[in-house]
Order: C-alpha cells, then structure tokens, then sequence
C-alpha cells in the first residue's frame, strides 16, 4: 500500500500574523513531500482583524499544495465572544481551544472509524467465514443530535461492493440482540469492545472472544480478559508500516 498514512500532524498557526502562516505552511509542504506517510491538517483560526487577508493567503497557498493531496486547511467557526482588536496571539488561540479541541476530536474519529472498519471488512471477505457484523452508523442532524440509522448502506464506510460480495455468507446489521446471537450454537467466535456488559454475556454463553478495547474501562477488562484469566485473545496493534519491497511499500 503506497499511499498508507501512518500519521496526521495537525498545526494552529498564531492567527495574527501572516509571517506565522508561511513559516507554517512552508514546513508542512516540506514534511509531507518527503514523507509520503504522513498527511497535515492547518488550522486557521478566526481573527475578526485580518481574516480577509488570512483567506486569501490560504487560498492562493491551498492551490500551491494540491498536488501532495495531504497538506489541507481547516477554518473554524468564527468565536462567539470576539476579542478586542489588540488582543495577543496567545488569547486567541485560548478562545479557540474548545474549537481546536472539536476539530481534532472530529477528525481522529472519523479517520480512526473509516480506516478501521474498512480494514476489518477486508480481513472479513479474506477469511472466507460468515459473519454477522453490527454496525450502527451514527448520523449527525441539523440540531446536532446523533441518530443510528440502521438502513444505510454504509457506502461510505465499507470497501465498494463489500455488501454484494459477502452477501452469501455474512450479514451487516445496525443493531443485534446480543444475547439471542451469543445463545446460538453457530456463533464461534465474538469480536468484542470489552464493555462490562458484553464480556460477561459472552463468559455466560462460553463464546471465544477477541478483545478489540476502545475506550473507557475497555482496555482495563480485555487486560484482564486476555493476561489475568486467560480467557481471551487480544487483537495485536503492534506492527510495521511501509515495508520496503521491490514492488513497492505494503503494510505489515
């Protein structure tokens, strides 16, 4: 896989200053043509005294980078209190924390989910068992509530025609009743997040489990899972990326 991404960097330019922006953007387009594993998103702050100028420059500057496809630009929303016009750098940035925060958050979530779930499709069809998948998608609405829609075809998620090419020997849901589908004989195994609930439905029911943590008290129950109990077996994220062969880079 030549183009695998191995790590995003994420720089927030002091917004007063257009000398920061391209010492900033200079260094990005440097990384990342040097480094084809690694992409960069820029931040650009909102700045009421010289956005008309910070916008023009990001787009004349937006262009120059098109061609490595992993240098973009990210303006956040303008700040509900705006600050006074001689304000410091380092205020703004301050005010801008919470929207930092967001826009990072954001991003990690959506590339953690896009770039995972589509991997574990791949290991799905390559395995040649059937499965059973649940998949809640979560949609964002107007009002800014989450939703699950469990009708989707998840055509942004999954690998192009995954769904037609498995549909023979694997089913994606949105949502499972868990303890029925644990009950049944033809369950061998459980890909489980760890949630205390779910770990002990599937003790309860006797299915091999591997631990795939994601947050919370999830990594202190698969360790416990997989190193205490010896119940378990644990998904391995230690790995190589861009391994060098004749015919290119793969992942490892």
């Amino acid at each position: 896989m030549s183009n695998t991404q191995v790590a995003e960097l994420v720089f927030v330019p002091a917004p007063s200053f257009l000398s920061h922006f391209v010492p900033a953007i200079e260094l990005a387009k440097l990384i990342t043509k040097r480094n084809q594993h690694i992409s960069i998103l820029i931040l650009i702050l909102d700045n009421p005294t010289n956005s008309h100028n910070t916008k023009a420059f990001v787009e004349s500057k937006s262009v120059d980078a098109s061609s490595h496809g992993r240098l973009t630009f990210l303006t956040l929303p303008p700040l509900s209190l705006l600050p006074d016009p001689s304000a410091s750098p380092n205020l703004i940035i301050e005010l801008n924390k919470p929207l930092i925060k967001q826009a990072i958050d954001n991003r990690i979530q959506a590339s953690f989910a896009t770039d995972h779930i589509k991997e574990l499709a791949i290991g799905l069809e390559r395995s040649g068992y059937p499965f059973l998948w649940t998949l809640p998608k979560k949609v964002t609405s107007v009002e800014g509530v989450e939703k699950h829609v469990d009708d989707d075809p998840y055509g942004d998620l999954l690998p192009e025609s995954f769904l037609g090419r498995t549909r023979e020997r694997g089913k994606v849901i949105g949502w499972a009743p868990q303890v029925a589908i644990l009950a049944h004989p033809a369950v061998g195994g459980f890909l489980s997040h760890c949630g205390w609930s779910s770990t002990l439905e599937t003790l309860w029911f006797r299915v091999p489990v591997a631990t795939w943590p994601l947050f919370a008290d999830h990594q202190l129950v698969a360790s416990m899972l997989v190193k205490e109990l010896g119940l378990a077996v644990e998904i391995r994220m230690d790995y190589q990326h861009a391994f060098k062969t004749k015919k290119g880079s793969i992942l490892v």
